[in-house]
C-alpha cells in the first residue's frame, strides 16, 4: 500500500482546483466582474473582491479562486510567507460577504505545517452550501 502525504493531496485537489478556475474564468467571461454559471450549474465566481491578490498579517493570496458546484463552494489560493520570519499560526478565516457587506459564511483555511520564509503553498477550504450570492472576501483571524 502506498502511503500519500496529507499535504501532498491538498496540494494536487488545489492545482486541480486553480486549472478547473482558470479554464471556466477564461471560457466564460472576458470581464471578470460577475460569477459565471456554466450548463452544468458549476459557479465560477469572477467578482473582482474575490479574486483579487491581498496581503494579510505577512501572508500574500494570490491565484485565487472560488467555484460553486453540487452545493458545494470552494475557495482556493496560492499564500506566500512575504515576512521577515516562519509563520507558525497554520489556521485563519475567509469572511464570504454578500452585496450588502454581510458575511453570509465564514471558512476555516489551513496551512499546513505553516510557512517558512518565502514559501509558498496552495491552500483549499470548502464549505457545503450554493453561496452564489458571494461578492467580496475578507481574510480574517
Amino acid at each position: 500500500m502506498v502511503k500519500v502525504n496529507r499535504s501532498k493531496i491538498i496540494l494536487i485537489i488545489g492545482i486541480i482546483i486553480i486549472a478547473l478556475s482558470i479554464l471556466f474564468i477564461f471560457v466564460g467571461s472576458k470581464k471578470n466582474k460577475v460569477s459565471i454559471k456554466q450548463d452544468n450549474d458549476i459557479y465560477a465566481h469572477t467578482e473582482e473582491n474575490i479574486i483579487k491578490e491581498e496581503e494579510y498579517s505577512g501572508i500574500k493570496y494570490s491565484n485565487i479562486s472560488m467555484l460553486t458546484e453540487n452545493d458545494y463552494t470552494t475557495f482556493t489560493a496560492d499564500v506566500t510567507n512575504v515576512s521577515d520570519k516562519d509563520i507558525t499560526n497554520e489556521r485563519f478565516h475567509i469572511s464570504l460577504k454578500n452585496k450588502d457587506g454581510e458575511e453570509v459564511i465564514k471558512l476555516l483555511a489551513y496551512i499546513p505545517n505553516g510557512l517558512k520564509k518565502g514559501e509558498m503553498k496552495t491552500i483549499t477550504a470548502s464549505a457545503h452550501g450554493s453561496f452564489t450570492d458571494v461578492v467580496s472576501k475578507e481574510i480574517v483571524e
